[in-house]
C-alpha cells in the first residue's frame, strides 16, 4: 500500500533522534565490482532510499551521510540480498560478501556496529538451526524423538538467548545494546505442555520489552516484538487477530503518544492487508482517541475505518471528470460502483491498474460502473499515463492531490484505495488488493 507520507523518496528527515552533521560509511564487498549498493532507511517497518552508489574497481564504496538520524539503516544488494548497520556519530568501516553479507560481516569501526554484528554472526547458524527444529516439530509425530527435538530446541533458545545477552553486556545503554534487547526469546517453564506454554507467551510475551525507548522508533524494533507476538496465535482468523491486537494495544503505556501511534498504524495496516476492514473499524473506535493528534495519516485511517466502514452510506458527490462529463455519483444507475482513488505517480497504483483493465468483462457482468479520482497534480503526466495504460474509465482530476474535495470527503490516506458501492451508495466491500476485488466480483456474479 503506498501511503501519502510512505513514498520512496530521496529521503531527508527529521525526526525525535539527534540529527548528526556528517558521517563516513567506508564498505567493501568482496567480488562485487562495479554493481549497485542501496543505503535506505529502516524505520519501523518501512524502507527510504538515502542514496543509490556503484562500487569501484576494488569492490569498494565510501559515502558520506549528511544531516542524518540516529538509527538502523539497511544496505541492499543487486542479488536481492542485504545487511543493517547502526548509524550514530562514528564512522563506519567494513567488509563482506556478496552471499549471506550479514554472516560474513567484518566490522572495522564503530563500537555500535561492532556490538552489532558480535550477536549477528553466531545468531545466524542459531537461528538456522531453530528453524530446522521447529519444522521437524511440525511434521514429526509425537513420541520420544518429538521430546528430543523439542529438548533441543530449548537448548538452542537458550543458546541464542547467551549470545544476546553476552552482546548487550558489552553495552547495555548504547543503541545497539538497547536494540538486541528485542531480540530476546522467553523461555516458559519446561515443565508445561505445548498448549501451556503457547498461553504463558500470550499472557506474558509482551512484559519481556521496553515499549518506552523513543529511539527505537528508528528501527525495525517494535515491529519486530509485535509480528512476532501475533505468530503466537497461529492463525488469521479475525477473532484471533483482534484479541492479539487488544492484548498489545492495552499493553502499551500513555507516556509516549509517538510510540503507541506508530504501534497502532503497524496492526491497523496489517489487518488490513489480510481484508479485516471490520475489526480495523473496530480497534478504531476503541483506541483511536489515544493516538497522537500530530499523526495526520493515522488520524486519517482512522476516520476512514470507523466513517466508511463496510455498511455506512458513502458521501455523494457531483465533479467533472477530465473529459468534461459531469457525473453525480448517486445519479449512476448500475447495480454497482467501483470507486478507485489512485494516482499516476504512485508506484502500487501502476502495478494494479494494468490488471484492472484487463477485467472489462468481469465489471461489466456484475454491473460495476468504474469511476476514478486521481491525486495527481501534474496534468501532462496524468493524460500521457491514461493514453499508454488504454484507461476508458471517468477519471476526475482538479490537480490538487491530498486537498481534493472527493479526496477529504473519503478521508483518503493512501493510494490505491477502493471502494465497492452499491446503487444507494451503501459500502459493500473496501478492497485491500486486485485479488480480493477479483474475488468479490465473483461472489456478486454467483448472486
Amino acid at each position: 500500500m503506498k501511503l501519502k507520507s510512505l513514498q520512496i523518496i530521496i529521503y531527508l528527515f527529521f525526526s525525535i533522534a539527534p540529527l548528526f552533521s556528517q558521517v563516513y560509511l567506508n564498505g567493501r564487498i568482496e567480488g562485487y565490482i562495479n554493481r549497485e549498493v542501496i543505503l535506505c532507511t529502516q524505520f519501523g517497518d518501512n524502507s527510504k532510499i538515502i542514496a543509490s552508489i556503484k562500487t569501484n574497481q576494488n569492490s569498494a564504496f565510501s559515502f558520506k551521510l549528511e544531516e542524518y538520524d540516529k538509527g538502523l539503516y539497511r544496505v541492499y544488494l543487486d542479488n536481492d540480498e542485504h545487511f543493517d548497520l547502526i548509524v550514530t556519530n562514528q564512522n563506519i568501516d567494513f567488509s563482506t560478501k556478496p552471499e549471506n553479507p550479514m554472516y560474513n560481516m567484518l566490522i572495522f569501526s564503530s563500537d555500535e556496529n561492532v556490538q552489532l554484528y558480535n550477536f549477528y554472526v553466531e545468531n545466524f547458524i542459531l537461528d538456522y538451526k531453530i528453524k530446522i527444529l521447529n519444522q521437524l516439530l511440525e511434521i514429526y509425530p509425537e513420541g520420544n524423538f518429538q521430546k528430543q527435538i523439542q529438548k533441543e530446541l530449548k537448548k538452542e533458545i537458550e543458546n541464542k538467548n547467551k549470545n544476546l545477552q553476552k552482546a548487550i553486556k558489552q553495552n547495555k545503554n548504547s543503541f545497539a545494546g538497547r536494540y538486541l534487547t528485542y531480540y530476546y526469546e522467553p523461555v516458559p517453564n519446561k515443565k508445561m505442555n505445548e498448549a501451556e506454554k503457547l498461553e504463558f507467551l500470550r499472557n506474558n510475551y509482551l512484559s519481556y520489552f521496553n515499549f518506552n525507548d523513543p529511539e527505537m522508533l528508528n528501527s525495525d524494533a517494535y515491529t519486530r516484538v509485535i509480528f512476532n507476538y501475533f505468530k503466537l496465535y497461529r492463525s488469521n482468523k479475525a477473532e484471533n487477530m483482534l484479541k492479539a491486537s487488544r492484548n498489545i494495544l492495552n499493553h502499551l503505556t500513555d507516556n509516549n503518544p509517538k510510540i503507541f501511534s506508530f504501534i497502532f498504524e503497524y496492526i491497523l495496516e496489517g489487518l488490513e492487508s489480510i481484508g479485516l476492514s471490520e475489526q480495523v473499524a473496530q480497534l478504531s473506535i476503541e483506541f483511536g482517541n489515544r493516538c497522537s493528534d500530530n499523526d495526520d495519516n493515522l488520524n486519517l485511517r482512522i476516520q476512514n475505518s470507523i466513517n466508511l466502514s463496510v455498511g455506512k452510506k458513502a458521501p455523494d458527490f457531483t465533479d467533472i471528470t477530465i473529459s468534461g462529463q459531469e457525473i453525480k455519483l448517486s445519479e449512476i444507475k448500475n447495480e454497482n460502483i467501483l470507486l478507485i482513488f489512485w494516482a499516476s505517480w504512485c508506484d502500487h497504483c501502476k502495478q494494479i491498474i494494468p490488471k484492472l483493465l484487463t477485467a472489462e468483462n468481469l465489471f461489466k457482468q456484475a454491473d460495476v460502473f468504474v469511476i476514478t479520482v486521481s491525486l495527481d497534480t501534474d496534468r501532462e503526466s496524468l493524460n500521457s499515463y491514461i493514453a499508454q495504460s488504454g484507461m476508458d474509465w471517468p477519471v476526475i482530476c482538479d490537480y490538487k492531490s491530498w486537498d481534493n474535495e472527493i479526496v477529504k470527503k473519503y478521508s483518503i490516506y493512501a493510494t490505491p484505495m477502493m471502494f465497492v458501492l452499491d446503487k444507494d451508495l451503501n459500502i459493500k466491500f473496501k478492497p485491500y488488493n486486485e485479488d480480493a476485488l477479483f474475488s468479490y466480483m465473483g461472489t456478486l456474479l454467483n448472486k
